[in-house]
C-alpha cells in the first residue's frame, strides 16, 4: 500500500505528510506531555512516513519543519500552530505511546491514511470518567494528602467535601472555556468556603467535636488539602524534565505556568483565611501510638492519594492502581526516612528515584507510559503546606518566615525532579546521550 497518489507532486506529498506530523504533535502537547516527548512522537511519525522532522515545542506552540531529500537538494515544509489551553489526559498519553511503539515495531502501515485514522481514533476517544467521578477521586486524593501532613478526621472530611465541590466547579468552568486563572481562583474559593462552613457548623455540636477529633484552633492540613486539586503537577514535573533535557524554552515556560497557578491558588486561599480571621498553625504535636499501624496507614493513604490523582488525570483503572502502589510505597518510605532524621531533600530524591525506576520496570510488562505512572506517583510529595504558608506569611508581611517556607518548598520540588531525572539517566540511553530517533 503506497502513501500517496503517484500523480501528486512531491511538494503536495510533503505538505500532507507534514500536516499529519503536526497533528500528532498538537495532540501530544494537549495531553500534557513534556516537550522532549512531543518531539519524539513527531520524529517517530515523520520517520514512519519517510521524512525527517525538527520541531520547536513550547507550552502551547509548535514550530515544525519537515524535509525530504529530492535529487541533489531537499524539499522543506514549515508550519507553526498552537493549542488553546493547557491540560492533562493520561489515557491519550497512553494511546499515543502505543501508536508510536506500534509504528516502530511495524504493527501499523506507514501510510498517511493509516496514521491519520489512528490519530482520529485517539482524538475522538471520550474521557474514561465523567466529571462527578473525577471530582470524587480528586477529593479522595486530597484526603490522602491531608492525612500525610497530619490532618485530623475532621480535616480529612472537610478536605473531601471542599475539594469535591471545588474540582466539580472547576471542571464545569473549564468546559465553558473560562480563563484558567479565573477558574482556579473561583474553584479554590468554593473549596475553602465549604471547608469553613463545615468547620463552623460542626464546632457548635459537641458530639461532632469528639467524633471528628476537632481541636480548638484551626489548623493547616485540611485547609491546604481542600485546594490541592488545582496544583498543576504535570507541568511542574515535566518542566523540570524538559530543562534536564536542555530544552529551556519549553521547560521555563512550563515552570512559570505551574508557579503562576500555584501562587494564584495559594494566594487566594491565604487571602480567604486572612479575610475571615482564620488562625493558621502548623501541626507540631509528635505522633504517639502504634508506629507500625501508623506506617501502614501512611502507605494506604499515600497510595489512595496517588490513585485518586491518577484517575483525576483520566488514567484507566489499571494504570491508577499501579501508580498508587508505587506512590504509596515511595511516600511511606520517604516519611519513614524523615522520621529517622534524614533531610527532606535527600529522602525525596530517594523516593522519587524509586518511583522512576519502578515505573521503568512496570511499563515493560503493560501498555503504560512512564509519565502516567511516575508523575502521579510523586504528586503526593508536593509540599503544599509549605507553599501555602509561604503565601500566607507574605500576605501578613512576614518575609523571613515566607522565605523559610518558600526555600523548603523549592528544595523539595527540586528533589522530586532530580530523583526522576536520575532514574531516566540510569535507564534511558537517550537521556544519557544526545541521541535522536
Amino acid at each position: 500500500m503506497t502513501i500517496t497518489n503517484n500523480q501528486q507532486s512531491p511538494e503536495v506529498c510533503l505538505h500532507e505528510q507534514a500536516e499529519v506530523v503536526m497533528r500528532a504533535g498538537l495532540m501530544s502537547l494537549s495531553t500534557g506531555m513534556g516537550s522532549y516527548r512531543v518531539k519524539s512522537v513527531m520524529r517517530i511519525i515523520a520517520n514512519a512516513l519517510g521524512i525527517s522532522n525538527k520541531a520547536l515545542v513550547t507550552l502551547t506552540e509548535i514550530n515544525s519543519t519537515c524535509h525530504v531529500k529530492k535529487g541533489d537538494g531537499h524539499l522543506f515544509n514549515s508550519e507553526v500552530n498552537t493549542i488553546s489551553s493547557v491540560g492533562v489526559d493520561s489515557n491519550k498519553i497512553r494511546l499515543i505511546g502505543n501508536l508510536t511503539k506500534g509504528l516502530k515495531e511495524k504493527k501499523y502501515n506507514h501510510t498517511i491514511d493509516c496514521i491519520s485514522t489512528e490519530l482520529t481514533k485517539i482524538q475522538n476517544s471520550k474521557p474514561l470518567w465523567n466529571i462527578w467521578f473525577s471530582a470524587l477521586w480528586a477529593a479522595v486524593a486530597c484526603v490522602g494528602f491531608t492525612f500525610c501532613i497530619g490532618g485530623t478526621i475532621f480535616e480529612m472530611f472537610g478536605a473531601f467535601v471542599g475539594s469535591f465541590l471545588g474540582h466539580l466547579s472547576r471542571k464545569i468552568m473549564l468546559k465553558r472555556k473560562y480563563n484558567q486563572f479565573i477558574v482556579n481562583s473561583l474553584a479554590v474559593c468554593v473549596a475553602e468556603i465549604f471547608y469553613v462552613l463545615l468547620w463552623v457548623s460542626f464546632s457548635h455540636i459537641p458530639i461532632l467535636i469528639n467524633c471528628f477529633q476537632m481541636n480548638s484552633g484551626e489548623q493547616l492540613s485540611g485547609f491546604v488539602g481542600a485546594l490541592l486539586f488545582v496544583i498543576p503537577g504535570f507541568p511542574l514535573i515535566t518542566g523540570g524534565l524538559d530543562i534536564a533535557k536542555m530544552d529551556f524554552s519549553a521547560g521555563i515556560q512550563r515552570l512559570v505556568y505551574a508557579i503562576a497557578i500555584i501562587l494564584c491558588a495559594t494566594t487566594i486561599g491565604a487571602s480567604f483565611a486572612i479575610l475571615i480571621g482564620l488562625k493558621i498553625t502548623d501541626l507540631t504535636t509528635p505522633f504517639s501510638g502504634n508506629y507500625v499501624l501508623f506506617t501502614f496507614f501512611r502507605f494506604l493513604m499515600s497510595g489512595l492519594g496517588v490513585f485518586g490523582f491518577s484517575l483525576m488525570f483520566n488514567s484507566n483503572m489499571k494504570t491508577a492502581l499501579w501508580a498508587g502502589l508505587i506512590g504509596g510505597f515511595a511516600n511511606m518510605g520517604r516519611l519513614i526516612l524523615i522520621d529517622f532524621k534524614m533531610s527532606y531533600f535527600l529522602a525525596t530524591i530517594l523516593a522519587t528515584l524509586f518511583v522512576g525506576l519502578a515505573a521503568t520496570v512496570i511499563v515493560k510488562f503493560f501498555d503504560f507510559t512512564r509519565i502516567t505512572l511516575s508523575v502521579p506517583g510523586v504528586l503526593i510529595m508536593i509540599p503544599g503546606s509549605w507553599l501555602f504558608r509561604m503565601s500566607y506569611d507574605l500576605l501578613n508581611q512576614n518575609a523571613v518566615s515566607a522565605l523559610n517556607y518558600g526555600s523548603k518548598a523549592f528544595a523539595t520540588i527540586l528533589a522530586m525532579v532530580v530523583g526522576l531525572v536520575i532514574a531516566r539517566f540510569l535507564t534511558d540511553k537517550n537521556w544519557r546521550h544526545d541521541y535522536t530517533l
